[in-house]
């Protein structure tokens, strides 16, 4: 029994393709169940939209000509401060670095945004920084641009060497606390009279392992 006369082929054609109408809209205005669309189109080879298609052309409400015309009259595009976005002109990028909007000077991008420490640098030494100049943050906070926190690199060459003397500085300290911290331990195990004193090296060795130093450090 067709309870639905009315749902042919062609009108279903005609509604969700050429109208672009959803089976939900379709069944609403038809008095009838998504279900009931869904069979019908699949019974006539009515092929259903993807994900995408669907989606195109559409962000909630479809606007006619007119309506685009009349919105773009009434609501202009707002830039800086006038947009109910602006911040204000400040940016912060996922690095942890500071934009700044800055359009005047020569240094800046093409969206007119300048990184802060580079600007700071700039109005520090009252010239222009070059491309290949590097400003680094001493305490490594990406977003403390005090001068006294930066620091200014020739390049990124000299930059990038600077970095890796500095980590092989801080492994070394590690080491160097790791070594003490044994030590101490020893010492207090001897005090206790729970180590003999011509085992400490031994059981320096020993806690060495344990906590991952290495010998060469721990007996220089």
């Amino acid at each position: 029994m067709n309870n639905f006369p009315h749902l042919t082929e062609e009108f279903l054609q005609e509604e969700y393709h050429n109208k672009r109408k959803t089976t939900t809209q379709i069944a609403k205005e038809h008095g009838c169940t998504c279900q009931t669309i869904g069979d019908r189109m699949r019974r006539f080879g009515v092929k259903a939209r993807n994900r995408s298609e669907a989606l195109k052309g559409r962000k909630g409400h479809t606007y006619t000509e007119e309506e685009k015309k009349r919105k773009s009259v009434n609501q202009p595009k707002l830039y800086g401060a006038r947009n109910p976005q602006w911040k204000g002109g400040v940016q912060r990028r996922k690095e942890g670095y500071i934009m700044i909007k800055a359009p005047h000077r020569e240094s800046s991008n093409s969206k007119g945004y300048i990184m802060e420490h580079r600007l700071v640098m700039e109005d520090h030494l009252g010239r222009l920084l070059l491309s290949k100049e590097v400003v680094h943050h001493i305490n490594e906070i990406r977003d403390d641009n005090r001068i006294e926190n930066l620091q200014l690199f020739p390049n990124r060459g000299i930059h990038s060497a600077f970095h890796t003397k500095l980590n092989k500085l801080r492994k070394l300290k590690i080491a160097r606390d790791t070594a003490l911290m044994i030590l101490k331990i020893c010492v207090k195990q001897v005090c206790a009279g729970k180590l003999e004193p011509g085992s400490i090296k031994s059981n320096m060795l020993a806690l060495a392992e344990h906590y991952k130093a290495t010998k060469k450090t721990l007996l220089e």
